[in-house]
C-alpha cells in the first residue's frame, strides 16, 4: 500500500470508531430516556403534581489520526485533529410543581430514575436489576428503590405535609406572640412591654416570652400561652434590679 492508501485507512478506521462510540452512546441515552418515561408515567397514576423536564444536551467526539510512515505506523505520539462527530440527547427530569410555603424550593424535592446495581460478596462485578425510582428529599436520601410511584408519591406529600405543618405553626406562634405584646401593653399601661429574646438585667430571655420593664428599674419575665382564644401569663422570672432587698420585702409585704 501507497503512504496515501494507509492515511486513507488509518482515517476511515478512526471515523468509524468514533461513529460506533457516538452510536453506542446514543443507544444508552435513548434508553436510558425511555425509562424515564415510562417511570413518569407510573407517578402520573398517583399525583398530576410531577412535570417531566427533558433538556436537549450534545455530546462531541474528536476524530483525530497520527502522522504516518511509509509502512503505515505511526510517527511520534501527536495527533491531529480532522473533525468531529457529535450526538444529541435529553437530560430528564422529574419536577414537583405542587404548592410549598414561602422560602421552600421544589430543589429539595429530587425524584429521579437511576440504574440499581449491587455488587455480591466478595465480587467484584456489579449485578443490575434494571433502572428504578429514588427519592431525596430535604436531606433525607432514601436508600430503596421502587417500581412503582406510588411510594415515591407517597414520601414527596408527606414531605411537603410536614413543611406547611412547620410553616402553619410559625404563623400561628408569630400570632400567639403578636397578641401577646397586645395584651400586656394594655395590661400592663405603666410599664415598658417587650419581647423576649434578649437579656434583661442580665437575665436571659427568650423569644417565646414578655418582659415587662417598670420604671423603678425592676422587671417581670412572663410566659404567655394561649387557652380557648385568650392570652394567659404566667411568671416566669421577677429581676428586681438595683433596688435594695429593704424596699423588695416592703413592696412584696404590701401586695394583695
Amino acid at each position: 500500500m501507497t503512504l496515501k492508501e494507509h492515511q486513507q485507512k488509518h482515517i476511515k478506521n478512526n471515523i468509524a470508531s468514533a461513529q460506533k462510540t457516538a452510536g453506542n452512546f446514543k443507544s444508552e441515552q435513548t434508553k436510558v430516556e425511555s425509562e424515564w418515561d415510562k417511570y413518569f408515567k407510573e407517578i402520573q397514576k398517583h399525583s398530576d403534581k410531577f412535570e417531566l423536564v427533558k433538556t436537549q444536551q450534545i455530546q462531541t467526539w474528536p476524530v483525530k489520526v497520527y502522522k504516518l510512515d511509509p509502512q503505515g505506523n505511526s510517527i511520534g505520539y501527536d495527533q491531529v485533529k480532522i473533525g468531529e462527530i457529535s450526538e444529541n440527547y435529553n437530560n430528564s427530569q422529574i419536577v414537583y410543581k405542587g404548592e410549598l410555603p414561602e422560602g421552600e424550593t421544589n430543589n429539595r424535592i429530587i425524584v429521579y430514575v437511576e440504574e440499581h446495581t449491587t455488587t455480591p460478596k466478595g465480587g467484584w462485578r456489579n449485578k443490575s436489576y434494571g433502572y428504578k425510582l429514588k427519592v431525596r428529599v430535604g436531606n433525607e436520601e432514601i436508600k430503596s428503590y421502587y417500581k412503582t410511584g406510588k411510594p415515591v408519591v407517597t414520601i414527596v406529600e408527606d414531605y411537603v405535609k410536614r413543611l406547611w405543618e412547620v410553616h402553619n405553626r410559625k404563623i400561628k406562634d408569630n400570632e400567639v406572640r403578636n397578641n401577646a405584646f397586645g395584651e400586656a401593653y394594655k395590661r400592663y399601661r405603666n410599664s415598658d412591654i417587650d419581647f423576649g429574646g434578649n437579656k434583661i438585667n442580665n437575665v436571659s430571655t427568650n423569644r417565646n416570652q414578655m418582659v415587662v420593664k417598670n420604671p423603678n428599674g425592676s422587671a417581670v419575665i412572663l410566659n404567655y400561652s394561649e387557652v380557648d382564644g385568650k392570652i394567659v401569663f404566667t411568671i416566669a422570672q421577677v429581676s428586681m434590679g438595683e433596688n435594695s432587698a429593704d424596699s423588695v420585702i416592703e413592696a412584696l409585704g404590701n401586695m394583695k
